[in-house]
């Protein structure tokens, strides 16, 4: 049976050692805003340990570090597919979450460039359902709160939803709000590398002020 320590993440450890990454268009750029390798072996652990899970979903990719670390977990899994939403990963990442993700030979990913709370409810009225949810977008407590009340929708019975960075207060009050729900459960949790609350604040405040003409 698989586990966590037969996945070949040499690719991604390197990656995240570096702090370097390559964009489609071939520049170079510091990698940043990204999961720790804890965090990263947490969300492989998980799958690893759910076999039924195949259909994935993410809010948000970035520099595409949890990108790969899912997606490295699906690669032998029938029916897998991750789903990406991220309205910035053109503008903002230059594509680097999916030259990130072709660098480790993945094919079975679909990226949406719009914001999630207008994808998400078009995917549930579309009737989509995943197996887990990775939650890591804009991380105000009125976003997060928007993003969990759709995964919940869009999960199947028995799915998971992971949310990062949980440290931040917004991010934490609506995880607090959310796990009051009956059918609601948590299941794990792991702790990353301490990160500096005003830097992640200030990047994820710059994400959606308009650029200047």
């Amino acid at each position: 049976m698989i586990n966590v320590e037969n996945i070949d993440n040499t690719i991604i450890f390197d990656i995240i050692r570096k702090k370097r990454i390559i964009t489609e268009g071939g520049v170079e750029k510091r990698l940043h805003s990204h999961i720790d390798v804890n965090e990263g072996l947490f969300l492989q652990k998980i799958i690893v340990d759910n076999a039924n899970i195949a259909r994935t979903l993410e809010v948000g990719c970035a520099y595409g570090v949890a990108s790969m670390f899912i997606c490295n977990t699906l690669k032998k899994r029938k029916g897998a597919q991750h789903t990406i939403v991220d309205p910035k990963q053109s503008v903002n990442w230059r594509k680097g979450g999916i030259s990130n993700l072709k660098k480790i030979n993945v094919d079975f990913f679909e990226l949406i460039e719009e914001e999630s709370q207008i994808v998400l409810p078009k995917l549930l009225a579309d009737g989509q359902k995943y197996d887990f949810i990775f939650i890591d977008g804009l991380h105000t407590f009125d976003a997060t709160l928007i993003d969990l009340y759709y995964a919940v929708r869009l999960l199947r019975k028995g799915g998971v939803v992971v949310v990062d960075d949980c440290f931040m207060p917004s991010v934490a009050k609506a995880i607090k709000y959310m796990s009051q729900w009956p059918n609601l459960e948590i299941v794990g949790v792991v702790s990353g590398e301490k990160r500096s609350f005003k830097r992640r604040v200030v990047q994820k405040i710059s994400d959606i002020i308009p650029n200047k003409i």
